[in-house]
């Protein structure tokens, strides 16, 4: 059974699913700067092994679905810094990190990746 099939299957026998919690403020507790422009996104060119151990921190406390730290990686955010070349591959960071927190920390149960779709933009005035 695929992956996605069987968190279908758990949310269908209405099984507990834990989501973890908030990405770029617990990167900002750890230590991460935060852009006022790419909030947390810029911790995947800055600080890419602590997002990773987010992720594993989040794994070794019980959840079962870990968020990439994609919200604001968008390119409108991330060309004010100088990195909207560079969206791609920060994009791809983000779920790298995650799968490798995964296959590091979730060896005895399944654990799910989501995206994080971005925002329209911080300095947009949502």
């Amino acid at each position: 059974m695929s992956d996605s099939k069987a968190l279908e299957a758990r949310l269908a026998d209405k099984e507990v699913v834990i989501l973890d919690g908030a990405v770029g403020t617990q990167l900002q507790k750890m230590g991460v700067p935060m852009s006022s422009l790419a909030w947390a996104a810029t911790a995947l060119q800055t600080h890419p092994y602590t997002v990773r151990l987010m992720h594993e921190n989040y794994i070794r406390a019980g959840v079962d679905i870990i968020t990439v730290n994609s919200y604001s990686a968008a390119r409108h955010n991330l060309a004010p810094l100088g990195l909207g070349d560079m969206t791609r591959e920060l994009n791809l960071r983000a779920v790298v990190l995650a799968g490798e927190a995964r296959d590091r920390c979730a060896k005895e149960r399944p654990g799910y990746i989501a995206g994080s779709v971005s925002n329209p933009g911080m300095g947009m005035g949502v």
